[in-house]
């Protein structure tokens, strides 16, 4: 899975979950900005900083990254 289907599936999660990015970004420890350029693709996304949301969410991290838009329905 390459880092901006990972990305996406995220942020389909946050928007399903009513969180704002920066609220995001507190959960994975990192600023506003930071988040921003995980989501463009100018940073990468550590295995560390997936881990924390994850924990935040209370989520399986397979289960974080395999969300897709047909859950959504």
């Amino acid at each position: 899975m390459k880092q901006h289907e990972i990305i996406e599936s995220i942020e389909n999660h946050r928007r399903k979950l009513g969180y704002k990015q920066y609220e995001f970004a507190e959960m994975m420890g990192l600023t506003p900005v930071q988040y921003s350029k995980i989501k463009s693709g100018r940073r990468p996304l550590y295995g560390t900083e997936l881990c924390q949301l994850a924990a935040e969410l209370d989520m399986k991290i397979s289960t974080l990254i395999a969300y897709n838009e047909t859950l959504l329905t």
